[in-house]
């Protein structure tokens, strides 16, 4: 292949990469949309939008937003807890654990096997759910 088609190739690629980014859909959808708008990159992501409906792949943006915001909440609901003989030392959010052990692995790790060397308990904890009165 001459390095005109590589470079041609590698653009295209770009651009349906970029296009995935934006509307969520498959190499293939988005290679059909950039061809029929004739390597225009707005109109085919405004060709797949359209689409995305009637193809079932389309995602709004307040369906997405709603679920990570129902997510958060759960997990922000959820705590850790590290006990000893019965009695709490350290409890905090599991968002704070998770984020603890996203920046911080290491030191994650080794506070996990002091805590258990030291006949700690580590608990996850979620609030009782709170159930319709009839």
């Amino acid at each position: 292949m001459r390095a005109d088609g590589m470079e041609e190739a590698e653009a295209a690629l770009e651009r349906i990469d970029l296009m995935r980014d934006r509307t969520g859909a498959g190499y293939a959808a988005c290679w059909r949309a950039l061809r029929e708008a004739r390597g225009d990159v707005v109109r085919a992501i405004v060709l797949l939008e359209d689409r995305a409906p009637r193809e079932g792949w389309g995602r709004t943006v307040a369906e997405v937003g709603g679920g990570l915001l129902r997510v958060a909440g759960e997990v922000g609901a959820v705590r850790l807890a590290v006990r000893r003989r019965g009695r709490t030392l350290a409890e905090l959010p599991a968002v704070a654990g998770v984020a603890a052990a996203v920046l911080f692995p290491r030191a994650t790790a080794v506070g996990v096997l002091v805590a258990l060397a030291t006949r700690c308990s580590l608990a996850v904890e979620r609030p009782p759910v709170a159930l319709p009165q009839a």
